[in-house]
């Protein structure tokens, strides 16, 4: 009796063993204290300024490690890379500072981002170590090392400032930075080994740094009369029984401010009438000018000294003199004088 066996033939497939040689540890927390950048920004509607060479007098500084991934010991080269996150916009003192590029780095945009921000790096400096390291330690997440500055790498971070405000501030602007570091082999870079994808999260989860700017804004304004003498005429003045004060017309001086500032105004005589404000002033042998403004746009009624709200755009303020005769007038032609001081705040 003959049996037919049925003949099974199975075929294995293996994929190939790969050997990744490695290890890859991500710092942060290695730019602060950073430069303080001193900036004066005046007539500038958009101002823009760049912090440049950030981290350039950095040359070494205390880093965190919040990372540290192991397939193998033996190394014989180190690739490093610097990162650094930014948020797009950042408001300080009432100010928005919005972020523009980064001059000497790279914007990375096939990795995930948080909305918001922007991801960018340095490019990746290869270095061969003279003495091949067979047994580099990976480095416990919140020890802290003494890292050097990457060479190639002379960024910047350049802003724009989209509603300057006039004044002398310090401001923080927050940034995420990191330095990356694998350790391999070969000189080849391995993907297994790059951090990319988790760079967000990282830098996030490790908080901000700051850089620390002391910036005075200077608004530009400007004044209708162009800082030329400003007259005031009250025309023929006919005494009448029982009336001691008559006003001349309004003076209307224009205040153009092209971005937010506060402006102080005042008047002072130039010759001082004794027992009177200082914003009388002689007219003649006759009798004294009393000098007074409105700014209707601040509420700002008959004073001679008063500062504006915070704004930009136009600002009427209405100057007058009124002329109080002596007990005894004296008839005929008087003039009289007084000085407006503008301090644009």
């Amino acid at each position: 009796m003959k049996m037919k066996l049925p003949l099974l033939l199975l075929t294995l497939l293996f994929t190939p063993l790969t050997k990744a040689d490695y290890v890859s540890v991500f710092y942060t927390g290695w730019v602060n204290p950073a430069n303080n950048l001193n900036i004066a920004i005046s007539n500038f509607t958009v101002p823009v300024f760049l912090y440049q060479n950030i981290f350039l007098t950095r040359t070494n500084g205390s880093a965190q490690a919040v990372k540290c991934d192991v397939v193998s010991f033996p190394a014989s080269y180190v690739h490093r890379r610097f990162w650094l996150l930014v948020p797009n916009e950042t408001v300080a003192q009432g100010m928005t500072f919005i972020h523009n590029t980064n001059p000497g780095l790279t914007q990375i945009t096939n990795v995930p981002v948080p909305p918001g921000y922007t991801l960018w790096a340095s490019g990746e400096l290869l270095t061969n170590m003279p003495q091949p390291n067979a047994n580099i330690p990976c480095p416990i997440p919140g020890s802290i090392a003494n890292i050097a500055r990457i060479s190639n790498f002379f960024g910047g971070i350049l802003y724009r400032l989209q509603n300057p405000i006039g004044g002398a501030y310090n401001i923080r602007l927050p940034i995420y930075a990191g330095m990356q570091f694998i350790y391999t082999s070969t000189s080849s870079r391995p993907s297994a080994a790059v951090f990319d994808r988790e760079v967000s999260n990282l830098l996030l989860s490790a908080g901000p740094e700051y850089i620390n700017i002391r910036a005075t804004v200077q608004a530009e304004c400007s004044l209708s009369s162009g800082g030329s003498d400003i007259n005031i005429n009250h025309g023929p003045i006919m005494l009448q029984q029982g009336v001691t004060a008559y006003p001349s017309n309004d003076y209307t001086l224009g205040l153009n401010c092209t971005s937010p500032a506060s402006a102080s105004f005042s008047l002072k005589g130039t010759n001082p009438v004794s027992g009177k404000s200082e914003n009388y002033t002689q007219c003649g042998p006759g009798g004294t000018c009393q000098l007074l403004f409105d700014i209707p746009s601040d509420n700002i009624f008959n004073q001679y000294s008063a500062t504006t709200a915070r704004s930009s755009g136009n600002k009427n303020i209405l100057i007058r003199s009124i002329y109080q005769p002596n007990a005894v007038p004296i008839a005929g032609d008087f003039t009289g004088s007084a000085v407006l001081t503008v301090l644009i705040n």
